[in-house]
């Protein structure tokens, strides 16, 4: 099964596993940040696709991002996260980071 994380700014309405994206930034980054951003790039592969750009939230700026979602069979985010997570030291649920970690050191679940 597939568990999403979604954000309300960016999937306003949406009644899933929802988190606010403004309670999850943080002014200290991940000690891990880089192999996050990694793994949030290249550890998935699209299932969802748009010929857009997305937009950052808080700034309405473009963010560079195709408007894709990704997925590695277990979750499923959108490949802006990479940019949040970047930009903003937005912090992903636990579970998605152990997941990620898990994967980038080789302990495959």
């Amino acid at each position: 099964m597939t568990e999403i994380i979604r954000y309300s700014e960016l999937y306003p309405g949406d009644i899933g596993r929802v988190y606010r994206m403004k309670d999850n930034i943080s002014d200290v980054e991940h000690d891990r940040k880089a192999d996050i951003i990694s793994y949030l790039v290249d550890g998935g592969r699209p299932c969802i696709m748009s010929t857009g750009l997305s937009n950052d939230v808080f700034t309405g700026e473009c963010t560079g991002c195709p408007d894709f979602v990704m997925t590695d069979d277990v979750y499923e985010w959108g490949l802006d996260y990479a940019y949040y997570v970047d930009k903003y030291n937005l912090m992903l649920p636990d579970d998605f980071i152990d997941h990620i970690l898990r994967i980038v050191d080789g302990k495959d679940e």
